[in-house]
């Protein structure tokens, strides 16, 4: 997702924010880039969204396993949808401070 993603991100900064590529498609603008300042730029800045990943990641499954097994106990085993209905509401709670 990252990988892929972070040149199509830095194609929307570039036709908000750069008035050269006022009118252009999203391909055409990675292309003037990659070609005038070569393909790396499209990679710039790319590291913290790298590493937040694995944070954001971490949170997610750590929160939802936990808040799983504690509402096993609670409700018991049986309630499968409901279990991993509120362990995932409580894991996307965790991490929205992380994403916001």
């Amino acid at each position: 997702g990252i990988l892929a993603g972070h040149p199509l991100d830095t194609a929307k900064t570039r036709l908000q924010a750069m008035p050269r590529f006022e009118g252009a498609s999203t391909w055409q603008v990675i292309g003037d880039t990659a070609r005038v300042e070569g393909p790396r730029v499209l990679y710039r800045g790319m590291s913290f969204p790298f590493c937040s990943a694995g944070l954001l990641n971490a949170t997610i499954f750590c929160v939802q396993g936990v808040s799983e097994r504690t509402l096993n106990r609670i409700f018991g085993q049986e309630q499968v949808c409901l279990n991993g209905f509120l362990s995932g509401c409580f894991a996307g709670l965790a991490q929205s401070p992380l994403v916001s």
